[in-house]
């Protein structure tokens, strides 16, 4: 039973083409029987049959259905009552074209539950019978007539023997011969439930209706119960009943039967040949004609026309009470499931266009840099200490302004302090290739952190020995490495650590070490013995004015009328050439502080006698001559000691680097001090990550506008495909399919979309990463894209997809089926 209280619905709302569709409307209508709403054109009939269908919403009222109200419920509640108990035979039949017969019959015992292939089968198979459509069962739907369509719909609304039948002008769209037919069958199968018919043939709701509801403007103008003998009087195009016609004359004779029939008294003019087994029909006043046979839809009954009586209608009866299990219980169901959804996604790819095909390959592309993305932020985020580290983990800085050598000297004092060197530590070496003809000339800067090799033994070593006087070196395997990967080295057949082994290094005066070794101490370093550590900070940070011709070549005299012009940056450590330069008699070597020796040609200008002080100061001492030497080299300067060079750095830098066995303590005693101080290897660490992060941060941006272009084409492209189907969506909607079931729908197709294109290009671009040597540069450099990560970014990838994707089917979803149905052009 329906009832229906005090409904109300408006279109257009509070504007000025305000309509009250259906005005303050009260109902009550019987559990079996004929009800027709009849009334003009847009006078709210089909309205309010939606609503009672909950195919639309209403404004206020109360409408129940079998005693469940159904307008104060959600949307999933209403569409599991109207499916269970409503059956729905509509105007434009809503078949779904690509399916056949069978299939959209059967789609309506899916929906409630009973997917046994066999009871589906029974039942179908018995209401197609009762309707005549069982040898059409295996046809497409798009392939029927008018008719045909119209009995598959009424099928479909009655295979699942539902409690209330709602049918919107089902004769409509039909001649009158198939609407009599259509409307027999309705009224056969109103013996033993509801049908509610919306016409507006006063013909046939006098006829075939048990009570009839007269409609104008919204409101129930009239309402009564329909008893009556009457006759139907309804005249149908398509038969023609030649005994009724007003005039019939026989022309046959002995060779011809012919008979003329017509309700005119018009003079009929033809010619009739009869030629080869075909006969030709000439009108001679311009009326057209048309012939008759077995496959017109014109009949010829030689007959009067039968009346139509209610006795005459109540020839079919449906009983589905005997079909099948009755003990199924109905369940709201859906008609999808992934696999279903995604074999029918699959079948509409493969039937799109050449051009949308194309499309697809901007998919693969975003698939490869989607790929590549992960790894630079993988990268970026996975940050290794090998990755970052310059320097000695035992290195911190002190920045200073100004810094005293008295200063300089309590820091070698402090607890935990093993050295400290004046400057930056990180210098540079230059190792030649030069053993081919090829490669001569050819050279590799060794950059890395100079650090004393005391703290190294033989359990670091991995490849040659630790040295063994004081221009040998060892270098670590994170610079070895560098070395190995440089494609100069490369180039040159480097490609081993033997290949290092015993190497040259030289500093820029041409100051040789050997490479004696490669340890592994996880520090980026150049391991030298301690008491080179000055002498080389101070060659490669200040260099040195001597001229010595066999590495510099004759840069000519000093000026001795220049002689104020000495400047520190001559100052070389004597013990460098002390066989090289010969001490002059009453000469001493420059053994203590600040003290110097000078060429001999200065020896007899007074200004520059021994004991006498140079206008050159080192930390604010004033130097002073303690002899003179010569050289057959060409050689000048000033030779002082190792001390002195050592003050004349403190001088010249703001930048000290110490090595110690506790960086925290010390860090925290230094700023206690108002030090400016930092741990090297977190500086290091903070730059480099500061620099992933700009690196990334360009990344996301590109890598976002990649994806946003790509959810854009998704978008538009499930867009098309469902406006293409929205006549197949609003069907399924209105017939009892689930909002998930369409939702299913599309999400296959976005799911083969993003497999066969975005998956592909991921795949492959991860795969070639992974073919890659686990020590490329590319890969250590740029990538870190474990598996973990790329599964992540798959899912990702396909929710994203899905997400955008199914953007219209949700925008149109929110909507009631009548919604969707009105909308769009669905035709």
């Amino acid at each position: 039973m329906i009832e229906i209280l005090n409904v109300n619905k408006y279109f257009n709302k509070g504007k000025k083409n305000e309509i009250h569709v259906i005005n303050n409307t009260t109902l009550t209508l019987p559990d079996s029987g004929l009800v027709a709403l009849l009334g003009e054109s847009g006078c709210g009939k089909t309205t309010l049959l939606n609503a009672i269908g909950g195919l639309d919403k209403v404004k206020n009222g109360k409408i129940f259905i079998n005693g469940q109200n159904i307008t104060t419920r959600n949307v999933y509640a209403v569409d599991r009552i109207r499916n269970l108990s409503v059956g729905y035979i509509f105007q434009d039949y809503k078949l779904i074209e690509d399916m056949t017969v069978f299939d959209n019959v059967a789609i309506a015992l899916k929906m409630v539950g009973i997917k046994d292939k066999n009871e589906i089968q029974e039942r179908v198979e018995y209401v197609l019978s009762r309707l005549g459509m069982y040898r059409f069962r295996s046809r497409p739907a798009a392939m029927l007539s008018g008719g045909e369509r119209q009995r598959v719909g009424i099928a479909r609304a009655l295979v699942k023997n539902p409690d209330i039948i709602l049918a919107d002008e089902p004769t409509g769209n039909l001649d009158s011969k198939n609407s009599v037919e259509i409307m027999n069958i309705i009224k056969n199968i109103s013996r033993n439930r509801l049908v509610i018919l919306v016409t507006h043939e006063r013909k046939l709701a006098d006829f075939y209706a048990d009570r009839v509801v007269e409609l104008l403007d919204g409101q129930v103008i009239k309402d009564y119960e329909n008893i009556h003998n009457d006759e139907l009087d309804y005249e149908i195009d398509t038969v023609f009943y030649l005994k009724d016609f007003k005039n019939q004359d026989d022309l046959s004779n002995k060779k011809h039967d012919i008979r003329v029939f017509s309700n005119t008294d018009e003079k009929i003019q033809i010619d009739v040949i009869f030629k080869n087994g075909n006969i030709y029909i000439q009108s001679k006043n311009g009326v057209n004609v048309e012939a008759i046979d077995d496959k017109s839809a014109i009949e010829v009954v030689d007959d009067h026309k039968q009346a139509t009586t209610k006795d005459s209608v109540s020839k079919n009866d449906f009983d589905l009470s005997t079909v099948g299990n009755q003990n199924i219980k109905y369940k709201y169901s859906s008609i999808f499931n992934p696999i279903t959804g995604i074999i029918a996604g699959y079948k509409k790819i493969v039937g799109f266009s050449t051009l949308k095909k194309m499309l697809l390959i901007g998919f693969v592309f975003v698939g490869v840099f989607v790929v590549y993305a992960m790894g630079s932020i993988g990268g970026a985020i996975h940050i290794e200490e090998k990755d970052y580290i310059q320097s000695n983990k035992a290195y911190i800085t002190v920045q200073k302004p100004k810094l005293t050598v008295e200063e300089f000297k309590k820091f070698e004092q402090m607890e935990g302090v093993k050295y400290v060197l004046p400057v930056n530590a990180k210098q540079t070496l230059i190792v030649k290739y030069d053993e081919y003809y090829q490669t001569l000339g050819v050279t590799y800067p060794l950059t890395a952190c100079l650090a004393s090799f005391d703290s190294v033994d033989d359990l670091n070593v991995v490849a040659g020995k630790l040295p063994s006087n004081n221009k040998e070196i060892v270098i670590d395997t994170l610079v070895a490495d560098e070395i190995l990967s440089d494609p100069t080295s490369i180039m040159s057949g480097i490609l081993s650590y033997e290949k290092i082994i015993g190497r040259t290094a030289i500093l820029k005066n041409e100051m040789e070490y050997t490479i004696s070794g490669i340890v592994d101490t996880t520090n980026p370093c150049i391991f030298v013995d301690s008491s080179e550590l000055i002498t080389m900070l101070y060659y490669n940070n200040i260099g040195s004015e001597v001229m010595d011709t066999k590495y510099f070549g004759n840069f000519g005299d000093i000026d001795v009328d220049t002689r104020d012009n000495f400047d520190t940056e001559e100052l070389t450590n004597y013990k460098l050439y002390e066989d090289k330069i010969k001490l002059l008699k009453r000469s001493n070597w420059p053994v203590n502080d600040y003290e110097v020796i000078i060429h001999e040609e200065f020896k007899d200008i007074p200004e520059y006698k021994i004991g006498k002080l140079l206008n050159v100061k080192v930390n604010g001492e004033k130097l002073k001559i303690v002899g003179y030497y010569s050289s057959s080299e060409q050689i000048r300067g000033l030779f002082t000691n190792e001390n002195t060079i050592k003050y004349r750095l403190i001088d010249a830098t703001r930048e000290f680097t110490i090595c110690t066995d506790n960086k925290a303590g010390l860090i925290e005693e230094l700023e206690a001090l108002q030090y400016n101080v930092f741990d090297n290897l977190e500086r290091e660490k903070t730059e480099f990550e500061k620099q992933r992060r700009e690196q990334m941060k360009t990344i996301i941006i590109i890598s976002a506008i990649i994806l946003v272009i790509s959810f854009i084409e998704m978008f538009l492209m499930i867009r098309s495909s469902f406006l293409s189907r929205i006549k197949e969506v609003g069907t399924l909607r209105a017939i009892g399919a689930k909002k998930t079931d369409i939702y299913k729908m599309f999400a296959g197709e976005i799911v083969v979309i993003t497999t066969m294109t975005t998956l592909f290009g991921m795949l492959s671009t991860f795969l070639l990463v992974k073919t890659l040597p686990s020590d490329s540069q590319m890969v250590d450099d740029l990538f870190h894209l474990p598996n973990i990560y790329f599964i992540l970014g798959v899912v990702v990838v396909y929710a994203l997809n899905l997400l955008f994707g199914l953007i219209p089917v949700w925008n149109t979803m929110r909507k009631r089926p009548a919604e969707i149905l009105a909308r769009y052009d669905v035709d």
